[in-house]
C-alpha cells in the first residue's frame, strides 16, 4: 500500500507569565494537500487545554496485490473536511477528541477473478465521526467510529461478480488500543467503501492475524495509519512518525539507578533530558516535535507535516533509521 498526504505552518502565541495561562492559534498549508487552523488555550502549569481544528485534506491511495480469488489493482483519492475538537491534560496525558467530517471519494479497481478480467470504480460521499478518550502517556485508548453515505459503483468484464449499482454505505467501529504495546483490537460493522470492492487486503494490525504491530484502520480518508513513537537503535534515539520517516534526537544514554537519558543534538538544543520525559513528551503531544520545526531548529533535511486521522506526522521523508 501506498499513500500519502505533503507543509508548511505558522503560529501565534500569546501567554500571561502571572497565571501560566496561554492561547495560541496555527495555520499551515502542506503543498497543494491540506489546508488547516485551529487555536488551542490552557494553563503551562497545570497542562490542562482545549483545543480546536478545522481542516480540509487532500488524501490518496494504490495498493496492488492477490487473494484466493485473484490479482488488483487499487487506486483511489479524495478529499475531506473535518473538524477536531479536544481537551486534555498534558500533565496526566489524558485526553478526549472528537473528529467529524464529511469524505468524498474515488476508486479504480482492475484486476482478475476465475471468470476473467474486471474493471471496477466507486465513487461516494460520507460524514463520520471519530470519538476517542485516552491516556497519551500511556498510549491507549478507546475509539469509535460512526459514519456513511451514498455510493455509485461501475463494474465491468468477464470477471466482475459484483453489480453496477447505488447505494448507501453505513458502519460502526469500536476499538481499544495500547499503542506502545502495538495492541490494536478493532471490530467493524457494517459496510464501507472497501466492502464495495472485488479485492481489498485490510494490511492493518487491527485484527486479521496481523497482531502485533503498529498500522491502524480507518474507515475514512487514508486507510492506514501508524502512530507515532520514540525508537532506541544503536545507542541513538530517533522520533519515528507514522509514514516512517524521522528525526534523530540524540544519543542513548543509561544512567544505572538513575534510568536512561537522551544526550540531545544540537537542532534540539543540547543537553540531556531523561529518556522518559521525552518520551511521555512525545506521546502527550507531537506538537513538541512541530515545534522544533517552527522554531528553525531542524534544518538538516526536508520535512513533511501533516494531520491525517487526527495523527501528527512530521519528519524526514527518507529511509529507516539504521
Amino acid at each position: 500500500m501506498v499513500q500519502g498526504t505533503t507543509g508548511t505552518f505558522s503560529r501565534t502565541t500569546t501567554g500571561n507569565g502571572v497565571d501560566a495561562s496561554y492561547e495560541k492559534t496555527e495555520n499551515a498549508t502542506e503543498g497543494t494537500d491540506k489546508t488547516y487552523g485551529g487555536s488551542e488555550s490552557g494553563n503551562s502549569i497545570t497542562g490542562v487545554y482545549t483545543s480546536t481544528e478545522s481542516a480540509v485534506s487532500t488524501y490518496w491511495l494504490t495498493q496492488t496485490g492477490s487473494d484466493a480469488a485473484g490479482s488488483f489493482s487499487l487506486s483511489g483519492s479524495g478529499t475531506f473536511g473535518s473538524t477536531t475538537t479536544e481537551t486534555g491534560n498534558t500533565v496526566t496525558g489524558a485526553y478526549t477528541r472528537t473528529i467529524t467530517g464529511t469524505d468524498t471519494y474515488a476508486l479504480a479497481e482492475q484486476g482478475t477473478n476465475p471468470g476473467g478480467g474486471f474493471s471496477e470504480t466507486v465513487n461516494g460521499t460520507e460524514s463520520f465521526t471519530l470519538s476517542e478518550t485516552g491516556n497519551a502517556a500511556t498510549q491507549t485508548f478507546t475509539r469509535s467510529i460512526i459514519g456513511g453515505g451514498s455510493y455509485s459503483r461501475t463494474n465491468s468484464g468477464d470477471g466482475a461478480t459484483l453489480p453496477s449499482d447505488s447505494g448507501s454505505t453505513s458502519y460502526d467501529f469500536e476499538e481499544t488500543a495500547n499503542a506502545r504495546a502495538a495492541l490494536f483490537s478493532q471490530i467493524g460493522t457494517g459496510i464501507t467503501r472497501y466492502t464495495l470492492l472485488e479485492h481489498f487486503n485490510d494490511v492493518s494490525n487491527t485484527g486479521n492475524g496481523n497482531t502485533p504491530g503498529n498500522m491502524n484502520f480507518l474507515p475514512f480518508g487514508q486507510p492506514f495509519v501508524d502512530p507515532n513513537t520514540i525508537r532506541v537503535s544503536n545507542g541513538r534515539v530517533w522520533w519515528v512518525s507514522g509514514d516512517g520517516s524521522y528525526i534523530l534526537l540524540g544519543s542513548y544514554i543509561e544512567r544505572p539507578g538513575q534510568g536512561a537519558a537522551v544526550g540531545l543534538t544540537a537542532a534540539f538544543g543540547g543537553g540531556e533530558v531523561s529518556f522518559a520525559s521525552l518520551d511521555l513528551k512525545q506521546a502527550k503531544s507531537p506538537r513538541y516535535f512541530r515545534k522544533q520545526v517552527g522554531a528553525g531548529r531542524v534544518r538538516t533535511g526536508p520535512w513533511t507535516l501533516g494531520r491525517v486521522g487526527g495523527a501528527d506526522r512530521l519528519g524526514f521523508a527518507s529511509s529507516p533509521p539504521p
